[in-house]
C-alpha cells in the first residue's frame, strides 16, 4: 500500500504542475505573438523571402519555376508544392509576402497541434503532450524564427509529421494511401522528406508489414506521376535543378561537430537528458515494443534528415527544423515515461517537471524576443528605398531583394542566392558561364539604371563597369537589416549609371 502524502507534498506538486502549465502556454504565446507583429511587414524577414516570391509568380504566370538559369531568373532547387500553395492562398491575399507566410504560419500551428496528438498517442498524457507542444513552439528560436517566413520549410515539416501520425494511428483501411500521400507532398515541398520516410516505412515491415505494400506503392505512384509531370513541363529542367544544382555544395570544415555540440547539446541539453533518461528507464521493452520503434524510426529520420543539409556551407539553422520536430515528440514521450513512474525519495516526477520548464526558459533568446520584430524606421527605409527605385524609368538590379523592383512592375531578375547556387554546384559550368556572361553583357551595355548591392567592392559575380559610379550607402547601417537568417545580404550600396538623375535618399 502507498504512503498516503502529506498535504503540503499534495500542495507542491499542484504547483509545480501548474506552473510548468504557466511555463508551456507562456513559451507558446511568446513566440505567435511574435509572430503576429511580424506578419504583416510588407518587406522581406529573411533575405531570401523575395526569392520564393519570385517564384510564387512565376507559378502565378502558367509556368512551371523550372528553367535554365538566366539573368531574368534562376530557380531553387527545391520541389514546387509550396510555391503552388502559396499561389492559391495569393488570390485571396492579394500579392506580397502576406499568402506565403500565412501558409507557413498555419503549417508551424498544425505541426505543433500534430507533436501533441502523436505525444498523448503515444502515452496518453495531455500535460507531457503540453510540454512537446511547446517545446515544438520554443524551437522557434534555435531554428532562426522561421515558422513564419515565405519559405518551404514550414509546410514541409507539417506534412512530415502528418505522415508520421498517419503511419502511427492509421485504423482506417485506407490509411497507407493517405500516408503515402502526406509523404509525397512532403517531398513535393521538399526533397529530403525522403530521408524521414524511409525509417517510418522500416518500422512499418516489423510492425505493420501487411500495409507496408499499399504504402510503399502509393507513395511511389505519386511521387513517380508529380516528378515525371514536373520534368516533362519544364523541358527537363526540374531534373537538373533537382540533381545538378543541389550536387557540389562542400561540406562545412566542422560540420559534424557543430551539429552535435551547438545545434542540439549546447541548445537542448536539459531535453536530451530527459530522452536519455527515459530511454534508460524503458530499455527492457525495445525489443518488442511499436511504440519505442515508432519514436526511433522518427527520430533518426528527422535528425538524420537535419544533418545531411546543415553539415553543407551555407546551410542556415533553419534545416534544423524536422530534427527539433522530432525530437519534440521524443520530449513530449519522456516527459510522461518519468511522470508515470512511482514516487521515490529522489522524486524524479516532480524533477522531470521542474526541468521542462528550465528547459523551455533556456530556449528563449538571450537578447528581446522584440528585437526580431522590424521596427518602423526599417519599414520607413523600405518604403523611400521602393520610391527610389520607382523613381527612375529604367530596370533596376536588386538582386538580394528581388521583390523590391517587382513592387513597382519592373523585372526582378535573377536572386543572388540563384546565382551562387549555380556558381556553388558541380554541375553547372556551362550554365555559369552562360549566366555570368549575360549579367556581363547587361552591366557593360548599361542596362541598369541604379544597382543596390549588399556590398561597396563593386563586384556582383562579375566586376562593375567604371559606367556605374557609387553613391555610398541608401541608409545607416542597422536599418533594414532582415529579422531571420543572414543580416550580410542588406541592398544598402547604391550604383547609378552615369547620366541618370535621382533623388537622394535622406
Amino acid at each position: 500500500m502507498q504512503p498516503k502524502r502529506s498535504s503540503t507534498g499534495e500542495l507542491l506538486i499542484a504547483c509545480l504542475r501548474w506552473a510548468t502549465i504557466a511555463v508551456c502556454f507562456g513559451s507558446i504565446a511568446l513566440v505567435f505573438g511574435v509572430i503576429a507583429l511580424r506578419l504583416s511587414y510588407p518587406y522581406q524577414l529573411e533575405w531570401m523571402e523575395g526569392a520564393v516570391l519570385q517564384h510564387i509568380h512565376v507559378v502565378q504566370s502558367g509556368r512551371v519555376p523550372y528553367s535554365e538559369p538566366s539573368i531574368l531568373f534562376s530557380p531553387f532547387f527545391y520541389t514546387p508544392l509550396f510555391y503552388y500553395v502559396s499561389a492559391a492562398v495569393m488570390l485571396l491575399t492579394g500579392d506580397g509576402f502576406l499568402g506565403p507566410r500565412l501558409v507557413s504560419i498555419g503549417a508551424s500551428m498544425a505541426s505543433a497541434a500534430l507533436v501533441y496528438a502523436l505525444v498523448r498517442g503515444e502515452k496518453g498524457d495531455k500535460l507531457a503532450a503540453l510540454c512537446g507542444c511547446a517545446f515544438f513552439a520554443a524551437s522557434y528560436w534555435p531554428t532562426g524564427r522561421w515558422f513564419d517566413l515565405a519559405r518551404v520549410d514550414s509546410l514541409y515539416v507539417f506534412f512530415a509529421l502528418a505522415g508520421a501520425f498517419a503511419i502511427r494511428h492509421g485504423r482506417h483501411p485506407a490509411w497507407p494511401f493517405a500516408a503515402g500521400l502526406l509523404f509525397c507532398l512532403a517531398c513535393l515541398t521538399k526533397q529530403t522528406a525522403a530521408v524521414i520516410a524511409l525509417p517510418l516505412f522500416a518500422w512499418c515491415l516489423a510492425f505493420r508489414p501487411r500495409e507496408l505494400l499499399r504504402l510503399i506503392g502509393s507513395f511511389t505512384v505519386f511521387s513517380l506521376a508529380a516528378f515525371a509531370w514536373l520534368q516533362w513541363s519544364s523541358d527537363g529542367w526540374f531534373g537538373y535543378c533537382m540533381f545538378g544544382l543541389s550536387s557540389g555544395h562542400p561540406l562545412k570544415a566542422r560540420g559534424v561537430e557543430t551539429f552535435l555540440l551547438r545545434d542540439l547539446a549546447l541548445q537542448i541539453p536539459i531535453a536530451l537528458t530527459l530522452i536519455a533518461a527515459a530511454v534508460v528507464v524503458g530499455r527492457r521493452e525495445w525489443p518488442r515494443s511499436a511504440s519505442q520503434g515508432f519514436l526511433l524510426a522518427l527520430v533518426a529520420g528527422g535528425v538524420i534528415a537535419s544533418f545531411v543539409i546543415r553539415i553543407k556551407v551555407g546551410a542556415w539553422t533553419n534545416n534544423l527544423m524536422p530534427a527539433y520536430a522530432v525530437l519534440a515528440v521524443a520530449f513530449g514521450v519522456a516527459v510522461a515515461r518519468l511522470r508515470a513512474l512511482p514516487q521515490t525519495k529522489f522524486r524524479l516526477p516532480d524533477i522531470a517537471l521542474v526541468l521542462v520548464g528550465l528547459q523551455l526558459l533556456f530556449m528563449l533568446p538571450f537578447a528581446s524576443p522584440w528585437k526580431w520584430v522590424p521596427t518602423t524606421a526599417d519599414r520607413a527605409a523600405g518604403d523611400r528605398l521602393v520610391e527610389l527605385i520607382a523613381s527612375v524609368e529604367g530596370d533596376v538590379l536588386v538582386p538580394t531583394a528581388t521583390h523590391l523592383a517587382e513592387r513597382v512592375g519592373k523585372a526582378g531578375w535573377a536572386h543572388f542566392m540563384n546565382v551562387r547556387d549555380v556558381q556553388l554546384s558541380s554541375r553547372s559550368r556551362r550554365q555559369e558561364e552562360k549566366l555570368l556572361g549575360q549579367f556581363g553583357d547587361a552591366l557593360r551595355s548599361g542596362k541598369f539604371d541604379l544597382i543596390l548591392l549588399h556590398n561597396p567592392q563593386r563586384d556582383y559575380f562579375v566586376r562593375l563597369p567604371a559606367e556605374y559610379e557609387y553613391r555610398g550607402r541608401v541608409f545607416p547601417p542597422g536599418v533594414f537589416e532582415p529579422t531571420s537568417g543572414s543580416t550580410l545580404f542588406v541592398p544598402a550600396y547604391l550604383y547609378v549609371r552615369r547620366g541618370v538623375a535621382i533623388d537622394r535618399m535622406e
